[in-house]
């Protein structure tokens, strides 16, 4: 049986985190430099966490390596799975319909297609009741 692979993005397409993202990211800015950042200089929608992380590193003149990134990303995951909780975010209007019915459907196999981090998207789509509806791995 020939099969057909479905790709979802996660922000704005399955579900609203009523932006957990942007602010764990500001709570890490605030908590390493001592200020509130709006964030409204540094392109978000469309990009991946490591390249809007480098983004802010470079605004703060600290070197994007590997290294300060990681260490950056882990923080900020820290703060996005206490948030996740806090705030009233939801699945989308028609979306849980949607992954329903394909996921029953033998020649159907739904993936993530997304700049989060795969520990990011685990934590927003767990949240949400959504992780079991994707397949990872091969085809």
């Amino acid at each position: 049986m020939e099969k057909r692979l479905l790709l979802f993005d996660i922000d704005s397409t399955l579900i609203s985190t009523v932006g957990a993202g942007i602010e764990a990211l500001k709570r890490v800015i605030e908590r390493r430099h001592g200020v509130q950042d709006d964030l409204h200089d540094i392109e978000i929608a469309g990009r991946t966490d490591s390249g809007i992380v480098m983004a802010i590193l470079r605004k703060y003149h600290i070197d994007p390596s590997k290294e300060n990134v990681s260490v950056f990303l882990d923080e900020y995951l820290t703060y996005l799975a206490e948030l996740l909780p806090k705030l009233h975010g939801h699945v989308l209007p028609g979306m849980l319909e949607i992954l329903t019915r394909m996921k029953a459907k033998p020649d159907r196999v739904l993936g993530l297609l997304t700049g989060n981090l795969e520990r990011g998207a685990k934590l927003k789509l767990t949240r949400y009741g959504l992780w079991d509806f994707f397949e990872f791995g091969a085809c």
